[in-house]
């Protein structure tokens, strides 16, 4: 299975999560969120914080792949829609890549959602430290590639 320190964890996040009619950019500062509750970012912004884990926010795949350079994560949690995992865990190799499909209830990159529970329950399961956190074993939502 594969295991990292919250400091080696990428959360790599799409831009659609943030409602379309919010005013504060997050794509380049994810603190400039104001946790207003309109979109999954302000919980997934605090969830960073508690776990200790980077977050990267990209409006697509030339700017997830500079998150990758400028990073250098040993895993990554990614939330995309399927098409998006495919091409980003090719993307990202050598670098595993988990995934969580995120919801789409408006459609494809437009004010999608994701489960907090499912996001943190993914990085709980990839974290191996003193605390005793166990290592992921299988990636759910994720597609075959």
């Amino acid at each position: 299975g594969f295991k990292s320190r919250p400091e080696g964890l990428l959360l790599l996040l799409p831009h659609c999560l943030q409602f379309h009619g919010c005013p504060h950019r997050v794509t380049f500062a994810i603190d400039n969120c104001r946790k207003c509750g309109q979109c999954p970012i302000g919980g997934l912004s605090a969830l960073s914080t508690e776990l200790g884990v980077s977050v990267g926010i990209a409006t697509g795949g030339t700017l997830a792949r500079r998150l990758l350079r400028e990073r250098n994560p040993e895993i990554v949690l990614a939330v995309a829609c399927p098409r998006d995992l495919g091409q980003g865990v090719l993307d990202a190799l050598p670098v595993p890549v988990l995934g969580v499909t995120n919801l789409r209830p408006h459609g494809d990159c437009f004010d999608t959602e994701v489960p907090l529970d499912e996001v943190r329950d993914m990085i709980l399961r990839v974290m191996s430290d003193e605390r005793g956190f166990s290592r992921a074993v299988s990636p759910q939502g994720f597609p075959e590639v």
